[in-house]
């Protein structure tokens, strides 16, 4: 599922997903059009 979401994130736009919860996050970045999650585990999320 994370690949999918990342694929999305990247490469087309999709339509409006409805949010999850992300535990452990460790720092948040957005810039105007795009979002990231550091985890506590090291992985990246984008949105």
């Amino acid at each position: 599922m994370r690949w999918t979401i990342l694929v999305l994130a990247f490469l087309t736009w999709a339509a409006p997903l409805p949010a999850q919860t992300l535990q452990g996050v460790k720092a948040i970045a957005a810039s105007s059009d795009t979002s990231f999650a550091l985890l506590s585990d090291g992985t990246v999320w984008a949105w």
